[in-house]
C-alpha cells in the first residue's frame, strides 16, 4: 500500500499557509503511513497558534475538499467526542455534483 501523506501534501501547497502547516502536523507529526490519526483540536490549535474555531475552518474549507477524511466518535470511558483523521482521494466538485 502506498504512503498516502506524500499526495496529501502535494494537494496542499496551494492551500494557505495555516492549512499547509495543518497538514503537515497532521501527515508528519501526527501521522502514519497506515495508522489512524488521532490529535484533538485543541493540541492542534496549540501547535499552530491559533484557536480552534479556526482549526476547524481550515479543515472544513480547506483540508476536507482536498482528502481529509474525518470521523467523530465518543470516546468509551468519558463519552467525549473525539476526532480521528485520515487521507483519501481529493474531492472533485464537478463529480460531486453529478
Amino acid at each position: 500500500m502506498a504512503d498516502p501523506r506524500t499526495p496529501f501534501m502535494m494537494r496542499a501547497l496551494d492551500k494557505s499557509a495555516v492549512a499547509y502547516k495543518l497538514a503537515g502536523l497532521l501527515c508528519w507529526r501526527y501521522g502514519s503511513k497506515n495508522g489512524e490519526i488521532f490529535p484533538s483540536q485543541e493540541t492542534l490549535a496549540a501547535d499552530l497558534g491559533v484557536t480552534t474555531r479556526y482549526v476547524r475552518q481550515v479543515i472544513k474549507e480547506e483540508l476536507v475538499p482536498i482528502g481529509l477524511k474525518i470521523y467523530i466518535r465518543r470516546g468509551p470511558r468519558t463519552g467525549k467526542k473525539l476526532s480521528y483523521y485520515s487521507f483519501g482521494e481529493a474531492i472533485i466538485p464537478e463529480l460531486a455534483r453529478q
